[in-house]
């Protein structure tokens, strides 16, 4: 058992200390907002799911500074690289439904764009398992999206091209052979447009069916520009100057960045995979379809999408990933042993000792449930 799981353990044992459940919210609130100022980091949503449930979601703070618009648990952050994550989901659905296979050569079903052929004189198969591991050797590590007045913003294919895209993006290309890890935003662009191609349908409609719909996730989308400034249904973004250009970036890639998403929506992903991997609900998928995710390889800790957290004795403690778009940063932490996991999202790319701190305030008030 690490160090993290022992103390949340010893806290729940601690019942006298802790305050009463009615009470959590506003102690919650009254720890974080001094937080949020002392780090000019405007809003933070928040869930936590204890013993599989949703025991907290909601939002303090507020979507863009100097404003009253509030942080809800409806209000939508973008997720940027948790979107990886929910990427490696919809491709295990469509795995248990038959229609993709892990270790299938992509180059087979992509009919829009084909990687250009490398000069490696020996070359495994570009698969779908090890682009959703960074392991297809593909450029692109990242990229800090397109404001709106970099129109015409290029599109995926165009991504993959490298036609239209900013000076800092290249063209999507195997950078080093197979197998060798490189975080890699590029290998979810290819993804994306594999499944694209191999089932004919748009990417945001293909994870709709097979993540949204299913665990009834009413929150999430990927516009690039959504326009709700009276409103506030999506948070703005924040960098040390205040509010970015446009309030938001667009990321044309949306298996590798362009998830937006809400805190009730992260609560409802993490019960669904609570669910699955503990055998109480397998009409989504079940924990023989997760494991795939927590398989990692030497010389790194991701698995399929997620980064996996061990324990001492070497079993599957957490599964987690970061997410940081250009006025964005976030969190989605999972420990599905023992039902417990946490979302942080936030409308600030400098919020890294926000989310520390709030990961702190949230294992004190929210201690696991301990059960035999």
């Amino acid at each position: 058992m690490s160090r993290y799981v022992a103390v949340l353990l010893f806290l729940h044992l601690q019942s006298a200390a802790q305050p009463a459940p009615d009470s959590i919210p506003a102690a919650l609130e009254a720890r974080v907002v001094p937080l949020l100022a002392q780090h000019s980091v405007p809003g933070v949503g928040l869930a936590v799911v204890n013993g599989g449930q949703v025991v907290f979601v909601g939002g303090i703070g507020v979507c863009e500074s100097n404003t009253g618009l509030k942080v809800t648990a409806q209000t939508r952050f973008q997720a940027a690289s948790i979107s990886k994550p929910l990427a490696a989901l919809t491709v295990l659905r469509l795995v248990r439904k038959g229609l993709v296979s892990l270790d299938e050569d992509v180059h087979d079903r992509l009919s829009s764009w084909q990687l250009p052929t490398p000069n490696f004189t020996s070359r495994e198969p570009l698969t779908p398992r090890s682009l959703l591991m960074h392991r297809g050797g593909i450029n692109l590590e990242g990229s800090w999206g397109y404001s709106a007045r970099m129109q015409p913003i290029p599109s995926l294919l165009q991504t993959l091209t490298g036609t239209g895209v900013r000076k800092e993006d290249s063209a999507v290309r195997q950078k080093y052979p197979p197998g060798k890890f490189h975080y890699s935003t590029g290998g979810y662009c290819i993804l994306e447009q594999w499944l694209v191609d191999a089932l004919k349908s748009p990417y945001p409609t293909l994870v709709q069916e097979e993540v949204f719909g299913p665990l009834g996730m009413r929150g999430s989308d990927f516009l690039l520009f959504p326009h709700d400034s009276a409103n506030g249904t999506y948070a703005s973004g924040h960098g040390k100057n205040g509010v970015i250009e446009g309030k938001r970036y667009g990321y044309p890639f949306a298996a590798a960045a362009g998830w937006n998403t809400s805190a009730t929506d992260v609560a409802q992903l993490l019960v669904g995979m609570i669910a699955a991997w503990q055998g109480r609900d397998t009409t989504w998928l079940r924990r023989a379809d997760l494991e795939p995710l927590t398989h990692t390889r030497p010389g790194s800790d991701y698995g399929l999408g997620w980064r996996i957290e061990l324990s001492e004795s070497g079993d599957v403690q957490a599964l987690y990933h970061r997410g940081l778009n250009t006025g964005f940063l976030s969190i989605v932490k999972l420990y599905p042993e023992i039902g417990y996991g946490v979302g942080i999202l936030t409308n600030s790319q400098n919020s890294a000792e926000v989310i520390e701190a709030i990961g702190g305030i949230v294992r004190e008030l929210f201690p696991p449930v301990v059960t035999e």
